[in-house]
């Protein structure tokens, strides 16, 4: 069904300025990151936000987290996206079936 983007990411009234990167349905132990920076998700994650405005790298993978979830190897995988203004949003989903975003 439809969900508005304030179920997904809470208001921008406590944001950092900048863009935001939405995630959905990341499972908890995969590493994420943006840039130079990297994160193993939580239950809780969808995303990132206060992207500054140019071009960025995305990267995760399965395997390097959660212990009980993978055998501790797993690809990274990547994409470039460009940020144009601190209002974009830039959203993905991941597949489990093919541990991926699409």
């Amino acid at each position: 069904g439809f969900v508005s983007l304030e179920q997904i990411v809470p208001s921008k009234a406590m944001d950092p300025p900048g863009s935001r990167l939405v995630v959905l349905d990341a499972p908890p132990g995969i590493t994420f990151g943006i840039d130079a920076m990297s994160y193993t998700t939580g239950k809780k994650f969808r995303g990132v936000r206060g992207i500054p405005p140019g071009l960025h790298f995305c990267h995760y993978s399965v395997g390097g987290g959660d212990e009980q979830q993978s055998n501790g190897f797993g690809g990274r995988h990547g994409f470039f996206f460009e940020s144009r203004s601190l209002d974009d949003v830039v959203a993905w989903k991941w597949d489990p079936k093919l541990e991926d975003l699409e």
